[in-house]
């Protein structure tokens, strides 16, 4: 909103020359954009301003608590936003997915329209939470519903927990699994999979006994942890990997029998699968922090960077390779950026490397990205003298 032109409240025309800072809202299920707006200094309205629907669109605000009807709530009241009109259809919904389909899609002919739309209009249950201004009339975006299966956004990439989901369960290994979306001090985000073993898996894991003593086990190494990786590799688009897959006895459910993502276990009280000197983890190697002469400096970095919690540092050894630790490019590039300031006795900053933020020499991002296992980059590291 800072970056928004003051309007005169009295004068109903600016001058053409100015810059004007618009906002749109919409989902792709209804064909991208469903609003527009112009953005004020002056607006102070709680959450994103997004302007009113476009022309044969509606926004709808509807009880959030009731899943299973459209009753819209009174207007200045927080609910979940319901799109219908022209940019959806009875062939709208997803592509071999019918339950998810019948539950965010339907007729719509119940709802009421202030925007000239045939009644007999199909709507698509958003899962976004926002609020019509009684003021102006301009819709609010408050984010998701907590605890909604939704999209969510991992280093610039647009991805259904869902799509995760579907993915691992098989129901010969993965009975169930629930993925969650955490924010990092970092202001970055990483992607939590909390997976439910078949009995069959539990048995020839020999997981059966601490599942059922512990709040979870974080999985830090071993074949089941391979596995699922593999699996995400091979089915989930490329950046938004989970970091941590995290073992359970069942799915925390609310009193109305949804899966409920505030119950969840903390990691902080889960116990390493590497602990459990088991077949689903190898606790044998070396600590990177006992590695080389920067190791234990690298170590710290990693663990700060990729916000790893006490159960799964064990993993931090160095034969585990930096993508087994959660990490990705853009991690990559925080640490190398947080190595070089500490290296030169500078404060880290996103400024550090000039205008793109590419560092050369031993801190060139590339070398952590290509090196097969930490141990090798703290052996790159030391060769050159960091």
């Amino acid at each position: 909103n800072t970056w928004a032109r003051r309007k005169n409240k009295i004068e109903d025309t600016v001058s053409s020359s100015i810059l004007r800072l618009c906002s749109t809202y919409g989902v792709t299920e209804a064909c991208v954009y469903q609003t527009f707006g112009e953005v004020w200094a002056w607006d102070q309205g709680i959450g994103q301003n997004v302007g009113k629907p476009l022309r044969a669109l509606d926004v709808h605000i509807c009880d959030e608590s009731n899943q299973t009807s459209l009753e819209g709530v009174k207007e200045g009241t927080p609910g979940e936003i319901v799109l219908s009109g022209k940019q959806l259809d009875e062939y709208s919904g997803y592509l071999s997915r019918d339950q998810l389909t019948a539950d965010k899609f339907g007729n719509g002919s119940q709802l009421e329209s202030d925007n000239d739309i045939e009644c007999e209009s199909y709507y698509y249950r958003t899962g976004d939470r926002g609020y019509v201004d009684s003021f102006t009339g301009d819709i609010h975006i408050l984010g998701r519903i907590q605890g909604e299966d939704g999209m969510v956004k991992i280093n610039g990439v647009r991805v259904e927990l869902g799509e995760i989901e579907s993915a691992l369960i098989d129901n010969i290994l993965i009975a169930d699994c629930l993925a969650v979306d955490k924010d990092l001090e970092n202001d970055s985000k990483q992607i939590h999979v909390f997976c439910v073993l078949t009995h069959q898996g539990l048995f020839e894991l020999e997981l059966n006994r601490a599942v059922d003593s512990a709040s979870g086990i974080l999985l830090t190494s071993g074949t089941l942890l391979l596995l699922l990786r593999l699996r995400c590799k091979e089915l989930v688009r490329a950046g938004v990997m989970p970091s941590k897959f995290i073992a359970i006895k069942r799915l925390p459910l609310s009193p109305t029998g949804k899966r409920d993502r505030r119950r969840l276990p903390h990691l902080t009280d889960c116990i390493s699968s590497d602990s459990l000197n088991v077949s689903a983890g190898d606790s044998s190697a070396l600590p990177l922090r006992e590695y080389g002469s920067s190791g234990a400096i690298v170590a710290d970095h990693v663990v700060r960077c990729l916000n790893l919690q006490p159960c799964h540092q064990s993993l931090l050894t160095p034969t585990t390779s930096f993508g087994a630790l959660g990490g990705d490019s853009l991690a990559a590039t925080r640490l190398v950026r947080s190595l070089y300031a500490y290296h030169n006795g500078v404060n880290d900053s996103r400024r550090l490397g000039g205008q793109y933020g590419v560092l050369e020499g031993p801190f060139a991002v590339s070398h952590l990205l290509q090196t097969k296992s930490m141990g090798e980059y703290v052996d790159w590291l030391d060769s050159h003298g960091v």
